[in-house]
């Protein structure tokens, strides 16, 4: 399993923050539902139009090809807590993970890589 560091997650973050940050006035004037439909518009704009995670294409018998990068979205928020250690205030708030995705332009029929 690739040992993913946190600062490479941090870019990853920053990259979608970069995307995301255009589509809040489109949402606020309700020209999109939502911040993730706007990111999926402009990857469909780039031809990727079915998305999914690898376990869900590798479920329909579809490796992701070599080399390719995921598309990233905004996962369902989590819940936190986080304590001030010196005041030992509590406050709540919602963590935004990322969802990385592959489309159909990404993957190949996992047999067609076993013949190689």
């Amino acid at each position: 399993m690739k040992n993913y560091s946190k600062n490479k997650i941090s870019e990853k973050r920053d990259f979608l923050k970069k995307l995301s940050e255009p589509l809040k006035i489109r949402v606020k004037l309700g020209q999109i539902s939502s911040i993730n439909q706007g990111v999926l518009n402009i990857y469909r704009k780039e031809g990727h139009q079915n998305l999914k995670t690898i376990a869900q294409w590798n479920r329909l018998g579809m490796v992701v090809k070599k080399g390719e990068k995921a598309l990233l979205l905004w996962a369902t928020p989590l819940k936190k807590k986080n304590e001030n250690e010196e005041t030992g205030e509590i406050t709540n708030f919602e963590y935004f993970p990322i969802c990385y995705l592959f489309s159909e332009k990404q993957v190949e029929n996992s047999n067609k890589t076993n013949k190689n």
